[in-house]
């Protein structure tokens, strides 16, 4: 954070905290907590306005401002655990939910699903992000070479790489 990058924005999952460390402090300096009260927070991500993380516990999407004020909460009708987010560039979220073996394309402004794809139980979602089209073949060949198989999104054409969890 900050164009200078001595500040770093850190998620602590147990403490259900958002902090920010300034490296340009002292070792003994106390990290500014930005915000606190979450439920296992997950993946927090950039948005054009602000950040996006996954309040995983609660089956819940907050996004916040650039100071971190809240400026929407979204719980997922019947979601599950949510562990990882992506800010795609036409403006919609993806979100995995683990506990329901499924990523949801969801739409903003309203958190409408527009998709969704549901994945083998037996396998784990390492991340999500959306790829440049020119790189999906480049991501294919890698996940051939090592034993992970991969995944297209017919409605959202992204790539997706799963995991084995049986191995």
């Amino acid at each position: 954070r900050g164009e200078d990058e001595r500040l770093m924005i850190i998620v602590l999952f147990h403490q259900g905290q958002i902090i920010q460390v300034d490296r340009g402090e002292t070792a003994s300096a106390r990290p500014t907590v930005l915000v606190d009260g979450l439920a296992r927070p997950h993946a927090l991500t950039r948005t054009p306005d602000g950040w996006l993380v996954a309040n995983s516990a609660a089956a819940e999407l907050m996004t916040f401002d650039e100071n971190f004020v809240v400026t929407d909460r979204h719980v997922v009708d019947g979601g599950g655990w949510l562990q990882g987010v992506a800010m795609l560039s036409n403006g919609h979220v993806l979100v995995n939910d683990v506990d329901h073996h499924c990523v949801l394309e969801l739409a903003l402004p309203g958190w409408q699903v527009v998709g969704r794809l549901d994945y083998h139980p037996n396998w784990r979602m390492d991340e999500i992000a959306e790829l440049p089209s020119d790189t999906r073949e480049l991501f294919a060949a890698l996940g051939a070479m090592f034993g992970r198989s991969v995944l297209t999104f017919g409605f959202l054409a992204h790539v997706v790489l799963f995991e084995r969890q049986d191995r």
